[in-house]
């Protein structure tokens, strides 16, 4: 998904408390791809750390419960750094972060006995998922900006005589 998927133009809302349609639709689809990414993790974990005392349905339970929120989080992250909404950028930012490693934090308080490896890999992917999640952000937003000020521009062009 573009960054340009997140961004809707001049945000003039439709009514007062709704997004624009083009945002609320980019946000279904990036929610959906989460839940999606992590009903496979929970068959990885299922799979592979079971033996080592992580109970895979509360995994599960842990996983759905986050999974679509953090999507929302982090798709009005978005959102409201191209709006330059800090102070709520700041809140989607703290529950993105939350709802990112709690699955994992699970994993770490429960397993029991767990190779090295394990926990190494865990920290592996939570700094380099960490991390992509924190460059996607960063290119959505100015893409994002890129692109309402391209349409200002636009808007501006044809408003001159």
């Amino acid at each position: 998904m573009g960054a340009s998927n997140l961004e809707a133009g001049p945000q003039e809302d439709p009514a007062p408390g709704r997004r624009p349609a083009r945002r609320r639709n980019a946000e279904r689809i990036w929610v959906v791809a989460t839940v999606a990414w992590g009903l496979l993790r929970v068959l990885v974990v299922w799979h592979y750390l079971a033996h080592y005392g992580v109970n895979p349905w509360v995994y599960l339970f842990i996983e759905v419960a986050t999974s679509a929120p953090y999507g929302v989080a982090t798709a009005r992250l978005v959102t409201s750094l191209i709006d330059k909404q800090m102070r709520s950028a700041y809140r989607w930012a703290m529950a993105s972060a939350a709802l990112f490693v709690a699955p994992d934090l699970y994993l770490v308080a429960s397993g029991r006995s767990m190779p090295v490896y394990v926990y190494v890999t865990i920290g592996m992917l939570v700094v380099g998922l960490g991390a992509a999640s924190v460059v996607s952000v960063v290119s959505k937003v100015r893409d994002g900006r890129r692109d309402r000020a391209a349409k200002a521009t636009l808007e501006a062009q044809a408003l001159r005589p």
